[in-house]
């Protein structure tokens, strides 16, 4: 019985928005009984917190506003904000960190910095800016930079 429910939900939840799957989450676990939170919660690899609100919303004597007035899943402008919004001067102090760093062949675009990403996360979490080497990396892409260079080059040779 397990493993049926577990290709169910395998094939079954990739093709539901949010809302759908939080609904069949909490029926399921609703119709297993006791454990069922548990079981779904495992089987399916979701929180149980996802669960709970499927069931909430189910057992909630009307169905929410926001969807029979609207196909949005997400509250517009909902989501995380971007790290360069949230932290103010975050992309100055980031370039002034990299500029006495910044390596590139003069003849190609490419650009590349001799800092790691964790240094740099060093440096920003010192002046304030909590921001992760993942976040920095991104951002150096953003800024037209290689995360590493190509290949050792001899900088200033002919």
């Amino acid at each position: 019985m397990e493993s049926a429910l577990q290709s169910k939900f395998a094939t079954l939840l990739p093709h539901l928005d949010e809302h759908t799957a939080r609904l069949y989450l909490g029926s399921e676990a609703l119709s297993l009984g006791r454990g069922g939170k548990q079981k779904v919660s495992r089987l399916a690899g979701v929180s149980r917190v996802r669960i709970n609100k499927g069931i909430e919303e189910l057992t909630s004597p009307s169905p929410s506003v926001s969807m029979a007035t609207e196909q949005r899943i997400r509250k517009k402008g909902g989501g995380r904000k971007l790290v360069k919004e949230k932290e103010a001067g975050l992309m100055e102090a980031l370039e002034a960190l990299i500029t006495p760093h910044t390596r590139g062949d003069p003849m190609n675009p490419l650009l590349w910095v001799s800092k790691s990403l964790r240094h740099i996360e060093k440096a920003l979490w010192e002046k304030g800016y909590k921001v992760s080497h993942v976040t920095i990396g991104e951002l150096l892409k953003s800024l037209g930079y290689s995360l590493q260079a190509n290949r050792k080059t001899d900088e200033g040779s002919s």
